[in-house]
């Protein structure tokens, strides 16, 4: 039996306005999440990039493959699917989790450029242990994030199919988190929410040490889901950001910890 596969779902080619290729978006999913979160997200920049949402294997398209909980396989298969479609520029962003999947990936992959998401910086908080935790307590703490409509939490078919892909994300942040990492030396940009109770400005700062270049932050207002809760702000930004690093790209990077 083959291994199961990551994919990449959706893949927006074509022509920018101007008649040049566009460069190219990833988008990265956070724990338990689909590429379902993105779908707004995508309709707001398709026009500007090629978007493509990454779907890991357990959930939404995907649903039929097994979950995966180790890094290598994905980062391995993420990075196939990338040098297969090659791309004038590409940029990753990753919320939460997805933010140290996209660091990790940016190791293996050429990258014009990084954005993180309600993530804090490798080394700022104590790490992930999802380990010997039960079903309740993971639950509990996705519930104070703002993880999952009371709907979901209230039906115990809904959790039987959420807590096997919840948990499996949890088990690969933890073994992101134990990966030793290089600084970027492409750009970065933060986005951070006021009223985040995972991500204490501290923990959002604390990206300058892992930039070659000077970091770019947005705080937001909102908690730990305040980019999908409000994806018209979000996706402007991001797209200000974006072609700000296309705009930048022949920039000198800093001496990082500078």
């Amino acid at each position: 039996m083959s291994a199961p596969q990551v994919t990449i779902p959706t893949r927006l080619n074509g022509a920018s306005a101007e008649g040049g290729a566009r460069s190219r978006l990833v988008l990265l999913p956070y724990a338990g999440g689909s590429a379902a979160v993105y779908h707004p997200w995508r309709r707001l920049l398709a026009s500007d990039f090629e978007v493509q949402v990454i779907e890991l294997p357990g959930r939404g398209q995907e649903i039929r493959r097994a979950l995966l909980d180790e890094p290598e396989p994905v980062l391995a298969e993420l990075e196939d699917q990338l040098r297969r479609t090659p791309a004038p520029r590409t940029f990753l962003f990753g919320h939460s989790m997805g933010a140290r999947l996209a660091l990790a990936l940016s190791e293996r992959v050429p990258v014009d450029g990084v954005v993180v998401s309600c993530a804090p910086a490798p080394g700022a908080m104590p790490s992930w242990k999802t380990m010997g935790r039960s079903d309740e307590q993971l639950l509990a703490e996705a519930k104070a994030l703002g993880g999952f409509p009371d709907e979901v939490l209230a039906h115990r078919e809904l959790l039987e199919l959420v807590l096997p892909v919840l948990r499996a994300d949890l088990l690969l942040l933890e073994r992101l988190e134990a990966r030793a990492l290089r600084p970027l030396s492409c750009p970065l940009a933060v986005y951070w929410a006021s009223d985040d109770p995972a991500v204490p400005r501290s923990a959002a700062l604390a990206w300058s040490k892992w930039s070659a270049r000077s970091p770019i932050y947005w705080q937001a207002t909102g908690g730990h889901f305040a980019p999908f809760q409000q994806p018209a702000s979000s996706t402007a930004w991001l797209r200000g950001v974006l072609r700000a690093f296309e705009a930048n790209a022949g920039e000198a990077p800093r001496a990082v910890g500078g």
